[in-house]
């Protein structure tokens, strides 16, 4: 929250003087600007997101991967680009949102001179791009002078790049031993859904270039994602193939500001 009164400060004080200007032209007889401002570009910070992310571990082979389906309370930052008019406007919007693990396990042992070492280096890593398109329809005259509430609705697709890693310590390989997988790729496609949006909102105007915006998502994601694998030894041959499908609804709930231009 203190990081949201900071963001919002020196806006919020740039909108004070404007409505200034705009009194004291009024007051001197003098029409403040009136022609309707076809362009704005608006920052989201997003303090609740009932975000999914889907992990994959495996550690051994031959096996099938392990999915884990996350649930996540985190924050996030859109910017959006609009144009159009008071009623209707076109939108484009972008996100980002990252996330980083690394561990570095080992355990040695020295029991009557025998001596033993295992362990493993775990890297996951995952960053989100998030692109939408769509429109608002504002409803101006149901609310009082300088309030105005819309309805939302869009197109989007989430693009993930994903670092998976893991690597078994103190192992010798074996002469013509082969594994291999696109755990990464596999990653990647989990978590870059298509999705459609569909949501309400309100802006508070400061004066006709700047306004406080807040509003609430409902987002329907649909992914798919297919994973394969092999081990090969001397004597063996193993391969794996999966496809997984998922659809799911999340929330985004959002504060921000808009400039009009």
């Amino acid at each position: 929250m203190k990081t949201l009164i900071l963001l919002l400060f020196p806006f919020i004080t740039f909108a004070q003087i404007q409505n200034s200007k705009a009194e004291a032209a009024v007051k001197s007889g003098t029409n403040p600007e009136s022609s309707v401002k076809q362009w704005s570009f608006g920052v989201l910070y997003v303090p609740y997101y009932s975000g999914t992310v889907y992990r994959v571990y495996n550690y051994q082979y031959p096996s099938n991967p392990d999915i884990y389906s996350v649930s996540e309370n985190k924050t996030d930052l859109e910017a959006e680009l609009t144009y159009g008019f008071p009623d209707f406007r076109f939108s484009l919007s972008a996100g980002y949102s990252s996330s980083y693990e690394y561990s570095n396990h080992q355990e040695h042992e020295d029991y009557f001179g025998s001596q033993s070492a295992s362990g493993y280096v775990n890297t996951m890593g995952l960053k989100l791009l998030d692109f939408t398109i769509g429109f608002k329809s504002y409803f101006g005259d149901l609310l009082p002078e300088r309030v105005s509430i819309y309805a939302e609705a869009g197109l989007g697709k989430q693009i993930a790049f994903a670092n998976n890693n893991y690597e078994q310590l103190f192992v010798e390989p074996q002469p013509g031993e082969i594994n291999e997988d696109n755990s990464t790729e596999y990653i990647e496609e989990l978590n870059s859904p298509w999705h459609l949006n569909f949501g309400f909102g309100a802006e508070y105007l400061f004066n006709e270039s700047l306004s406080l915006k807040s509003d609430i998502r409902v987002l329907y994601s649909s992914v798919a994602g297919d994973f394969t694998s092999r081990h090969i030894t001397e004597n063996n041959n193993h391969y794996v193939t999966e496809e997984r499908t998922f659809r799911y609804f999340t929330t985004k709930i959002g504060l921000g500001l808009n400039f009009y231009f």
